[in-house]
């Protein structure tokens, strides 16, 4: 016998809570999971059952309870790099860089180094690994593509991060120095910062009675171009420029009456008197060498996107693999999903949408600027979609897996031997189909 099982709204808002637990699998295949509790990080290789962890850095192993689980965990494309996200209780977050040994599960604390409470990690990506390979769609031989964003030629790893106070950091090692460098450069106004000498720009406000901070960000490179592309989506935050009366107390605590209240104040994602910004973001940054030192140029790409009202789930780019007979051409998607809770009485509804960028050609030689257009609007009622990750390149093929779960289904009255259920579905959307096909309808 079996009954029908119907789904609520309410099994699918911790899609919506940010921050979501990260899951990395390597180029090696090793799976590095976030513990649920503790700030520890697991590893397991996909072929064995035997779990491992990491080492902690020294302020996490001093007391475990000052930190969260990691955030962000990303794994650099040779494998040999490990970089994650703790965000404090109360205490600045704290990040850490692994450098791995000869064996999979040989792992040491490299550095580690602290970030501000509103200066937490929201995106990370490394630049300068080594060229990917496909395989050729007429020959069906393995081949490599160009290189994807700007070259490193003094320093591996390096590591550019986006920060909840919109600004991304450069972190690096030297070739011959053992020490970690980095400098940062704002991500709302154009900017140009040198490498080793003061950061001298001015941060401006757009509104005088609210504050952004940055939940959601993604970072995109693209084949034969040196420009990085970062999308990002805020929270606004109200402020309050009222002092309270002394009235306002209700608890005597004996402290001098010329004492002010602390009017300093964190601004944690969960607040209730916050909103999600309607906009997404867009900013170009440039990492050049000039033979003796490194420069980041920042600047804003226009238009922002401004018809995405609904809770941002994903945030992913995905870059298009140039052809055999056009190897220098550049572009890449935007992918994003959102939620729609509507008024709470019923299942919410998924949907994701895609926006093209395409440099444009510049005379004299020169690269062009990039132009943004919408490509796909498309709902997945009555599914839910769950998560949206790139596919690695094949054949010249870009696209997005989806995962999505079943709103309803048969669950069986009695205790059967079946070892699994199925909960929904996978499925592989390719960039250039998709967006042929909502051109044509």
């Amino acid at each position: 016998m079996e009954a029908t099982g119907n789904s609520g709204w309410w099994d699918f808002h911790p899609l919506s809570e940010y921050p979501r637990k990260p899951v990395e699998w390597s180029n090696s295949s090793v799976i590095f999971t976030a513990h649920a509790l503790q700030p520890l990080i697991i590893a397991r290789h996909f072929s064995s059952s035997r779990q491992f962890n990491l080492p902690f850095p020294a302020p996490i192993s001093s007391n475990l309870n000052t930190y969260d689980p990691p955030t962000i965990i990303t794994c650099s494309p040779d494998d040999r790099w490990l970089f994650a996200f703790f965000p404090g209780r109360g205490e600045d977050g704290l990040c850490c860089l692994w450098h791995r040994g000869v064996e999979l599960d040989s792992w040491s604390v490299k550095e580690w180094w602290l970030f501000a409470q509103s200066a937490g990690v929201v995106a990370a990506r490394w630049l300068g690994g080594p060229r990917e390979w496909t395989i050729d769609s007429s020959s069906g031989a393995p081949t490599r593509l160009p290189s994807r964003g700007p070259s490193t030629p003094v320093s591996n790893p390096t590591l550019i991060l986006v920060t909840q106070d919109h600004r991304l950091f450069v972190c690096y090692l030297r070739y011959y120095k053992p020490k970690l460098n980095m400098f940062s450069c704002s991500l709302l106004q154009a900017s140009v910062i040198v490498e080793q000498e003061p950061d001298n720009s001015q941060e401006t406000l757009d509104e005088v009675d609210s504050v952004k901070i940055c939940i959601n960000a993604a970072i995109g490179t693209t084949y034969s171009d040196s420009s990085i592309l970062v999308a990002m989506r805020s929270q606004v935050f109200p402020i309050s420029f009222s002092v309270p009366t002394p009235d306002q107390f209700s608890l005597d605590l004996g402290l001098p009456l010329e004492m002010e209240p602390d009017q300093t104040e964190v601004y944690p994602t969960a607040r209730e008197d916050s909103s999600e910004d309607s906009t997404i973001q867009i900013a170009e940054v440039q990492l050049q060498f000039d033979g003796t030192r490194m420069e980041v140029l920042s600047s804003k790409v226009h238009p922002i996107i401004e018809n995405a009202p609904n809770r941002l789930r994903d945030l992913c780019f995905v870059c298009k693999t140039p052809s055999k007979e056009n190897l220098s051409s550049t572009s890449m998607h935007l992918v994003a999903s959102f939620i729609d809770f509507k008024e709470y009485v019923s299942l919410p509804i998924f949907s994701m949408k895609c926006y093209s960028f395409i440099r444009t050609n510049a005379s004299g030689g020169e690269k062009g600027t990039w132009t943004m257009q919408s490509e796909i609007n498309r709902d997945f009622e009555p599914g839910a979609l769950a998560q949206v990750a790139v596919f690695q390149p094949a054949y010249t093929d870009h696209g997005v897996y989806v995962s999505i779960y079943d709103t309803s289904g048969m669950q069986p009255r009695h205790k059967i031997q079946q070892a699994e259920l199925s909960v929904g579905h996978l499925k592989m959307l390719k960039m250039q189909v998709i967006v042929t096909a909502n051109k044509a309808v």
